[in-house]
């Protein structure tokens, strides 16, 4: 068989360059899938040559196909910001819109900012989450009320991915994930300022990622993806009265988010099944409030957020790829400022900016409305 049948035989699937017998020279098949070396042997001259390529180690999944997950994490670290504005804002905002015997009121809570998550390598997301529902409220026996509330949500953010390797080319990534969906909460008051709170959210989230990533023609590799999401919370907390305006609040929240599995077929025809991907995330922190007059409440708080798995899987040609992770210790800080309601004014509105350290960094800003019927 002639050189020229040869290579086009091996056309699209192994790359590189016949210096002389016994080269090695690495392969590659589409962008997600490499073969660690190929031994090219060269029999004869001329017209009667030969040229013989033996696969020496692998096939593997390529190490630089990890980038492609990273757009599956920024939607689940979205996903993430969206249950920390249910718990942080939403729920405490409802219980004020509901106090009171009978009592219900419409509410609403965003939040946006810029965060940087450490995922082995990192993602850059700036991103913005909304929420807004009605809620109920019922004072019970022994001192005890009942808040009960419906919610829509949405959530939107655009993000880089970077990713470095060892004797490899770096891979940079960019895209936009966005999700909507639906949700209740609950919050329970109990006697001696102890409450119990939880929430559960479902919806859809859909993600568009490219990157640098190419294959043997130099064609990028990029995607879209859609897929379900599942997400729950429960939190305790007791607030203790420190003087007749302060007081202070210490709290412990568990979190998991659920994103569904689906399945890919890169621009460079690479099948990608990008596995279901669980969030499980515990809180312990604390707030110090004081009220400044009968229409106004400064706060302070920080806490400890620990990440235990956060893990995006993938395989591509049945091949498992390096998965990056969430998993990691964060430290929260916040400060804001709150108006109450009055007859004059039954708009309640909070203010607040949090600070990030840790797996994840950054700053986001938060605004909660609700208004008293």
């Amino acid at each position: 068989m002639s050189d020229g049948s040869i290579f086009a035989l091996m056309e699209g699937i192994f790359t590189g360059i016949i210096e002389n017998n016994g080269a090695h020279v690495q392969g590659k098949k589409g962008a997600t899938l490499i073969y660690d070396s190929i031994l090219i042997t060269q029999t004869g001259t001329g017209a009667g040559s030969s040229i013989t390529a033996t696969i020496g180690q692998g096939p593997r999944a390529n190490p630089q196909a990890k980038s492609l997950s990273e757009g599956i994490l920024s939607g689940v670290a979205l996903i993430n910001q969206g249950a920390d504005l249910v718990s942080w804002r939403g729920i405490p905002m409802a219980a004020t819109a509901a106090k009171g015997e009978d009592g219900r009121g419409a509410f609403g809570a965003m939040s946006g900012g810029r965060s940087r998550y450490n995922t082995g390598s990192h993602i850059k997301m700036n991103s913005i989450s909304l929420m807004a529902g009605a809620a109920w409220g019922k004072n019970l026996d022994d001192d005890r009320h009942l808040t009960l509330g419906g919610f829509v949500e949405y959530g939107n953010g655009s993000y880089d991915t970077y990713n470095s390797f060892v004797n490899a080319t770096s891979i940079d990534g960019d895209g936009r994930a966005y999700y909507f969906g639906a949700g209740a909460l609950a919050r329970l008051d109990l006697a001696n300022n102890v409450y119990t709170e939880g929430s559960f959210r479902l919806g859809h989230v859909r993600n568009r990622n490219s990157t640098t990533l190419t294959d043997a023609a130099d064609n990028r590799a990029n995607y879209r993806s859609s897929s379900m999401y599942f997400s729950a919370h429960l939190g305790a907390g007791h607030v203790f009265n420190i003087t007749e305006k302060n007081s202070l609040d210490l709290y412990g929240k568990y979190f998991w988010s659920h994103q569904g599995s689906d399945s890919v077929t890169l621009s460079t025809n690479d099948p990608v099944n990008f596995r279901s991907a669980d969030s499980h995330r515990t809180r312990l922190g604390a707030r110090f409030n004081q009220n400044i007059d009968d229409g106004m409440t400064v706060y302070a708080g920080a806490a400890w957020e620990y990440e235990f798995s956060g893990k995006a899987k993938a395989d591509t040609y049945g091949y498992s790829m390096d998965a990056p992770s969430l998993k990691g210790s964060t430290g929260i800080g916040e400060i804001g400022i709150t108006f109450q309601p009055t007859k004059a004014r039954p708009l309640f509105v909070d203010l607040g900016i949090q600070g990030y350290v840790g797996k994840r960094e950054g700053v986001t800003g938060s605004l909660r409305l609700k208004y008293q019927f």
